[in-house]
């Protein structure tokens, strides 16, 4: 009886420490990293012209604010394209990633925002809708199934 429990605790202690080393590890995600947008620069363009330039590599972890300062007039603006890029400086076109969008989180919606074309929603096309002369702030996001694959520091935003 004895050794019949010795062999059943000895295939308890077995299984178990197989399970612990064949688990996943704290470092795996849940969503593999080659689904994440690897982007590092963001350029917003009004047609052919860059309005925003945004490189990550200028920044160090530690700093909130960019020294950018985004110019736009009272009104809706013209379409506007947000491009990204990985640390090579080539295109990345977040779009064709499944369950990816495009926003903005502005420090005074009351001064600006944005908006799309009706069922463009979250896409890389958008305008700015300068609401009343100010400053106020805005951060750029890439967001992935529910959190930010990429985002841009503070940017200060002018509405004339």
């Amino acid at each position: 009886m004895l050794t019949r429990f010795r062999s059943i605790l000895l295939l308890i202690i077995f299984f178990t420490a197989i399970n612990l080393f064949t688990a996943c590890g704290e470092d795996e995600k849940l969503t593999p990293p080659e689904e994440h947008i690897e982007a590092v620069h963001m350029s917003i363009l009004d047609g052919t012209n860059v309005i925003y330039d945004f490189k990550s590599a200028d920044y160090s972890d530690q700093e909130t604010y960019s020294n950018d300062t985004i110019r736009i007039a009272s009104g809706k603006s013209n379409l506007l394209l947000a491009k990204f890029f990985d640390e090579n400086g080539i295109e990345i076109n977040p779009e064709e990633e499944t369950n990816t969008t495009f926003s903005a989180e502005f420090g005074d919606n009351l001064i600006a925002s944005i908006s799309w074309d009706a069922g463009e929603e979250g896409s890389y096309q958008f305008y700015f809708n300068g609401k009343t002369p100010g400053i106020t702030t805005v951060t750029f996001f890439i967001n992935h199934e529910g959190h930010p694959d990429f985002r841009t520091k503070i940017n200060h935003i002018v509405v004339n």
